[in-house]
Order: C-alpha cells, then structure tokens, then sequence
C-alpha cells in the first residue's frame, strides 16, 4: 500500500520552468478534498504557502501541460495494451 502511495505522489509531480511541481487537482485528490477546498485554504493561509511554493500558469504553460499530459497518458495506454 504504501509503494502504491509513493508511486502516485511521484506520478503526480510535474515539471514546470524546470521546476517539480502539482497541480491543485493532483494535491486536492491526494488530500481527498475538492480543488475549491484546496485553494481556499491557500488564500486564507497565505503565510502556509509562500509565492515560491504556490503560482498560477499562464494559459501557454497551462495548453502545453494538456498536452504533455494527453501524450504520457497515450503512451502509458499503449505501453500496458
């Protein structure tokens, strides 16, 4: 179970500007939250989550991320087939 945990979490860890990163999605349902829950509690707690732990992607990064994602999950579907 635990090998199971840890292997989500490193899935779930992106690359951002060279950066490891996750998205709020990933984080809420790591969690067992809603997004809404998740990102309340970063605007209500702002000195939990400073600025170089938490950013917005601008809509580029966020198309290119899609895409990215779309890709790996084509590739892990074809590889387990």
């Amino acid at each position: 179970m635990e090998n199971l945990l840890v292997r989500s979490i490193e899935n779930s860890i992106l690359n951002i500007h060279g950066k490891p990163a996750m998205l709020d999605s990933m984080v809420a349902q790591l969690f067992g939250l809603s997004v809404k829950r998740i990102n309340e509690q970063v605007k209500r707690n702002p000195q939990r989550f400073p600025e170089s732990f938490c950013f917005q992607l601008s809509l580029g990064d966020w198309q290119i991320l899609k895409s990215q994602i779309a890709t790996s999950n084509n590739a892990s579907k074809t590889k387990y087939r």
